[in-house]
């Protein structure tokens, strides 16, 4: 891509997060090599499906997107940035036909299992760094809390006023 596309685009980071090579097993599995034209590359057609779907258009309302769009076009695998159509709509049918229930699900379920996983790696992270600091900050007070001991009450204690708000 001759323009310098933003790291932080769903896109981009949608690319990057994604198991291409695990969905292109499951592409290629319905895709038969000794008839008809070679197929298209999985990551093109399996990206366009998940635009599709993501985005909740039509297959030619998908074409269009990704026609006007150099973010979905770099998610799809593109080397550069192109306008005219990347396949014809017509392949969405196609590929409804050939693959099964089946292999969608197959699909489906290594994207959430993807998903799953990132989400864990952050919690993870957020945790790491939320111990990191307790320690840090542990430290720092020669591993003595600022927490005052509460006392003992059969009643939660009333909160303590300590000014006024004033509203304008």
């Amino acid at each position: 891509f001759e323009i310098k596309l933003d790291k932080n685009n769903r896109w981009v980071k949608l690319a990057q997060l994604l198991p291409w090579d695990d969905l292109a097993q499951v592409y290629y599995s319905k895709m038969c090599s000794d008839n008809g034209t070679p197929t298209k590359d999985a990551r093109l057609v399996i990206g366009a499906m998940i635009i599709k779907h993501k985005q909740k258009l039509s297959d030619r309302e998908s074409i269009e997107y990704i026609r006007e769009n150099p973010y979905v076009q770099y998610f799809l695998g593109l080397s550069d940035y192109t306008n005219e159509d990347v396949f014809d709509r017509s392949l969405f049918t196609t590929l409804r036909y050939r693959m099964g229930e089946k292999e969608f699900d197959t699909l489906n379920g290594i994207i959430i299992a993807q998903a799953v996983e990132a989400e864990r790696g952050k919690k993870e992270k957020a945790t790491q760094h939320k111990n990191n600091t307790e320690e840090k900050n542990n430290k720092q007070s020669g591993g003595k809390k600022n927490e005052a001991p509460l006392p003992e009450q059969s009643e939660p204690p009333e909160p303590a006023c300590r000014g006024k708000l004033q509203i304008d």
